[in-house]
């Protein structure tokens, strides 16, 4: 019989999947009506706007902890929480709408001089009030194993956000505004979606205990809210910071590279939001067989995926960008591509990462501090001599510090969790990268250095496929 997990996994990575084919259709379309100076004001609302997303509390920690006081027929108790947590949100929004909003129209005067930027601001803070609660309720119903009825509102909405903003862009000129609006429209309809379909599920109560809320908030959720600020803080701190140093067309490009990597890491959400209850149980159960099983697995076939998307790169990759994004983008895909493999060498750290999360969040936030703190020491003196590449060469250099580093603590857990044959694959990983990063850096001889190359990943495929198929068995039946 195939596995929850598996079913849930097969329902987000629908949705998701989906997402990044409308990311893909539209930003075809912005960059060639709004262009990189379009994209210029998406970065300077949306980098501000992010790093409020990042500051915000998140109860997914909470909520995950708790889902076992839901199945464990305890539901009046779980209610409570369930309504103090959402209570507190509905809050916080009544507090920094205004804040925020004076925020914005400092920075459109005082700061950026462009009174222009103030509607864009407004649409872009009732998105995030909206989104804050739209979040926390798709939290509860992961956390309770449930993706199939996010996936009836989400899908809609995104459905909805495509079709208004692009009948707004091309039939209405209403230009960048068209995007936000768009995005408004879609976080509006996926709320009431989301309401109607978990009012199934659970009671919204107007309750909210001060003491309940100050209990989970010491053990659970200032942790949480820590890995939360750290989480994107590098991609849109960094980005934030840029707005300062780089000019508009720089802006831009760092602009659409960015959003275009956030939509492929999204990719890998359904595996991570999936993970949490199910480390959440083995751990309270005490299943280190278990736990050492999964992470195995998991990033054995992470690693084999991540070749594969370093092979693509290398071999079509060029052309394909060059014809998606057209001449406005010419010369960036070397950029493109650091950042690209910094998110890859991340994402192999899946299960690891999502295992710390649910485990001793505290080490994970230590771990990240570190890191962010190196790469903010370091970005303004980079940025101002080498400019976007600066950005992006370093951007690549922490997460490559950041491998050893992960799994040494995994080590110091569980001892020796990944393989020989896993570790092997990830030197071909790296090799690859390398290789693709020489040739498009350098404009070396594609077929003298490629060659080798592709015999190279070949042959560590073959040498591991009942492997590869046996984990993939695992995954769908035993989790």
């Amino acid at each position: 019989m195939v596995g929850r997990f598996f079913k849930n996994i097969t329902y987000m990575s629908f949705g998701t999947f989906f997402q990044f084919f409308i990311a893909f259709l539209s930003t075809a379309i912005y960059i060639r009506v709004i262009g990189t100076s379009g994209y210029a004001i998406l970065g300077i609302v949306f980098s501000l706007i992010n790093i409020f997303i990042q500051l915000d509390m998140p109860f997914k920690l909470t909520l995950v902890k708790h889902n076992l006081d839901y199945y464990g027929k305890q539901k009046d108790k779980f209610e409570l929480m369930f309504s103090t947590l959402y209570s507190s949100i509905l809050i916080s929004n009544l507090i920094i709408l205004p804040l925020l909003f004076l925020l914005s129209i400092f920075l459109s005067i005082i700061v950026y001089k462009d009174s222009s930027l103030i509607p864009f601001y407004s649409i872009a803070i009732l998105v995030l009030i909206m989104n804050r609660v739209n979040i926390f309720l798709k939290h509860f119903l992961r956390a309770n194993r449930n993706e199939i009825i996010i996936q009836k509102s989400y899908i809609p909405a995104i459905t909805l956000e495509f079709l208004s903003s692009v009948t707004l862009l091309l039939v209405f000129n209403l230009g960048v505004m068209s995007i936000f609006i768009g995005a408004l429209l879609r976080n509006l309809l996926e709320y009431f979606l989301l309401r109607y379909y978990s009012g199934g599920l659970i009671k919204h109560r107007a309750y909210f205990s001060l003491e309940l809320f100050a209990n989970t908030f010491r053990k659970h959720i200032f942790h949480n809210h820590i890995q939360n600020i750290l989480y994107d803080l590098m991609l849109y701190g960094g980005l934030f910071v840029s707005t300062f140093y780089l000019n508009v067309t720089s802006l831009g490009i760092l602009t659409i590279i960015i959003s275009i990597l956030r939509k492929f890491r999204e990719l890998f959400f359904p595996l991570s939001i999936h993970l949490w209850p199910i480390f959440s149980y083995a751990i309270l159960k005490k299943m280190h067989g278990k736990i050492k099983e999964i992470i195995k697995n998991i990033t054995f076939l992470l690693i084999v995926f991540n070749i594969i998307i370093a092979l693509f790169l290398l071999l079509i990759g060029k052309p394909l960008y060059s014809l998606y994004f057209g001449s406005k983008m010419n010369g960036t895909y070397f950029l493109f591509l650091l950042m690209m493999f910094g998110i890859l060498l991340n994402t192999s750290l899946n299960a690891v990462r999502n295992y710390f999360f649910v485990l001793d969040i505290k080490l994970l936030n230590k771990i990240n501090i570190v890191l962010i703190t190196i790469f903010f020491i370091a970005l303004i003196p980079i940025i101002k001599a080498l400019g976007i590449l600066g950005m992006a060469l370093e951007f690549f250099a922490i997460n490559i510090i950041k491998l050893p580093i992960m799994y040494f603590f995994l080590y110091e857990k569980h001892g020796k969790v990944i393989d020989n044959d896993t570790f092997m694959l990830f030197i071909i990983l790296i090799v690859s990268m390398a290789v693709t990063l020489l040739i498009h850096g350098n404009n070396l001889s594609f077929v003298l250095i490629i060659l080798p190359s592709i015999l190279i990943l070949l042959l560590g495929f073959l040498l591991n496929i009942k492997k590869i198929i046996k984990m993939i068995k695992f995954i769908v039946f035993e989790i």
